[in-house]
């Protein structure tokens, strides 16, 4: 994600400003009996200005991510806060400052998988599955990953960029036992990116066979 010029932004005045500029990024893929059914990415995200006044704050936020958009999101803040303390009338309380700074980016250090890459662990996946449990009605594998970035920028000094991904891989296995559908399913991954996680499809062929253990148990 580039960076928007947040500094200059920073209004004078106001007891707190806090400026946040954010990127989700989202990307999946599935394969149900063997075919591939989902191959999606996608990108939101927005900008957000938190303003402390007299006790109250005010939030206001937009998905327009430029400069003439965060100047509108501060102002509108700001009246936010204002109205509020008038009516809530709180009086006056100091707020705390911590100001932190720092990068706190988890980007993999491991060589970048390509979609094409992913898409092949989850194909090896499905052929053991299917190879090994022909009896199996439906089977699902699927990958899912998250990344969201930051930039938050405070007006008592506090400067953070971070990034926090999150990787999880899906098997789902589902059987017909006496003309009803029985599905067992489980969920692998967590915090990381896809190569932090995941790399030897053989390394999930126990996994798989312990998920149809699971679903065998049902029956």
């Amino acid at each position: 994600m580039k960076k928007m010029p947040l500094a200059p932004l920073l209004p004078s005045g106001a007891e707190y400003v806090e400026l946040k500029q954010q990127e989700n990024r989202y990307q999946s893929l599935s394969f149900l009996n063997g075919t591939l059914v989902n191959n999606n990415n996608s990108t939101s995200g927005g900008i957000m200005s938190r303003t402390f006044i007299n006790g109250v704050w005010g939030l206001a936020s937009s998905v327009s991510m430029n400069s003439p958009s965060m100047e509108k999101v501060i102002k509108k803040a700001l009246s936010n806060a204002t109205l509020l303390s008038q009516s809530v009338n709180k009086g006056k309380l100091i707020l705390p400052s911590a100001p932190a700074k720092g990068e706190y980016l988890f980007f993999t250090k491991k060589p970048q998988a390509t979609t094409a890459d992913k898409i092949d662990f989850l194909k090896a996946l499905d052929d053991y599955t299917i190879s090994k449990y022909p009896e199996l009605s439906t089977r699902q594998i699927a990958l899912r990953q998250d990344e969201m970035e930051k930039f938050i920028l405070t007006s008592d000094g506090g400067e953070m960029h971070t990034m926090t991904p999150r990787s999880i891989l899906v098997i789902a296995l589902m059987v017909n036992h006496n003309g009803e559908p029985l599905t067992h399913y489980d969920v692998f991954g967590g915090f990381g990116q896809y190569e932090d996680n995941f790399s030897d499809p053989a390394e999930y062929y126990p996994i798989i066979d312990q998920v149809y253990k699971e679903l065998y148990m049902k029956q």
